[in-house]
């Protein structure tokens, strides 16, 4: 949540020009009360239109121009909106554009952490997830040839045991794939995933192993989810909460972590493609727990969100963008969600070059 933009008032949720200048000709309603929020949003992959959780609803399309879109209408539910401090991927449009979407929390009695609507809102009668999962889904994503991947923080999908990451085999219903079987230890949790141009998975999160080897928070996966031997596992003091890849094969990595590989790194590093750390990269981040959320633009250029505890470059933002070696590139001139207002908890970036900043709390 933050309740300013740059002095213009705008709340919640803005679409920046690659400058990091607001756009704007894109005004969703979503400031109508002195807290607002927009805890998911997702990019429709044909129109690049917002997908949101939040203020306005459980889920609620936007216009380009940022009003809503009466075409599209979920039914009232009781299930409470999903707020979240990390780089969230728990809700997508597929290239069909239906959106799927993982709660991060429901009612009481109920066991749907994972629900699809059509493009018009109602939900899919094709697809049944209701006690499908023992547990929420951190994040969701579709391969190149159409099929969704999700992980979270269960261990047990549609009976199958110490599945803490799933494919689903068919576009229309879900069934997992047993042919794609990545284990953690007993209390791991996935909370992002990225996948590479080559097919192959960089997983983050809160583990210890995964298919029965040390691994430490971060991992990369083969195609079928065999463990990546050509990968040096880097040992991650703590939960990686956000990633990201660059052009160049590079990964970037965020979260409550102060070191990575043994050397200091406060919230946020990067990898040489085979997984060694980068010493290149210097992010002059210097508060730990702060770095939430990443997204590459085209130019290379690194944007990073967190919260008030964010410091880069002695510049205190919400939401700013770095240079690929991690130097902040004029913050003040880029820096777009200054703090105390609240935290950026999520950036995409749409087709068009165009960055939407997410702010939620969690109070």
């Amino acid at each position: 949540m933050f309740t300013d933009f740059n002095g213009t008032g705008r709340k919640a949720l803005v679409r920046l020009q690659t400058t990091g200048a607001l756009d704007t000709s894109y005004n969703p309603n979503v400031d109508t009360t002195p807290r607002p929020y927009v805890a998911l949003l997702a990019v429709d992959p044909l129109t690049n239109q917002a997908v949101v959780n939040g203020q306005l609803g459980e889920l609620t399309r936007l216009n380009q121009d940022g009003t809503i879109d009466n075409s599209f209408q979920t039914a009232a539910t009781s299930y409470c909106i999903g707020l979240t401090g990390a780089n969230n991927r728990r809700l997508i449009v597929d290239r069909l554009r239906r959106v799927w979407y993982g709660r991060g929390c429901v009612t009481a009695g109920s066991t749907e952490y994972l629900v699809r609507y059509l493009s018009n809102g109602n939900v899919d009668p094709q697809f049944s997830a209701a006690g499908a999962s023992n547990g929420t889904v951190n994040v969701l994503f579709q391969q190149a040839d159409g099929l969704i991947v999700a992980g979270g923080n269960f261990n047990q999908f549609l009976g199958v045991a110490n599945a803490p990451l799933v494919r689903f085999t068919d576009q229309n219903f879900v069934q997992v794939d047993a042919t794609f079987r990545p284990t953690l230890d007993a209390v791991g949790s996935v909370l992002r995933t990225v996948r590479q141009a080559d097919g192959k998975l960089v997983i983050g999160g809160v583990f210890r192993e995964v298919n029965g080897q040390p691994a430490a928070n971060l991992a990369r996966l083969n195609a079928d989810g065999t463990l990546d031997a050509a990968f040096t596992v880097p040992a991650v003091n703590g939960p990686v909460q956000s990633l990201a890849l660059q052009a160049d094969g590079k990964i970037v990595l965020a979260g409550d972590f102060s070191t990575v590989a043994g050397v200091s790194s406060p919230s946020i590093a990067r990898l040489l493609p085979n997984g060694t750390y980068d010493p290149g990269f210097t992010s002059n981040v210097v508060s730990n727990r702060a770095v939430t959320a990443l997204a590459i633009q085209p130019d290379g250029a690194i944007l990073l969100g967190g919260n008030s505890a964010l410091t880069i470059g002695g510049v205190v933002p919400s939401c700013t963008a770095c240079c690929p070696t991690g130097r902040p590139t004029q913050p003040t001139a880029r820096t777009t969600v200054p703090a105390p207002p609240g935290p950026c908890a999520t950036l995409p970036c749409c087709p068009m070059a165009a960055i939407m900043c997410v702010g939620s709390s969690l109070g």
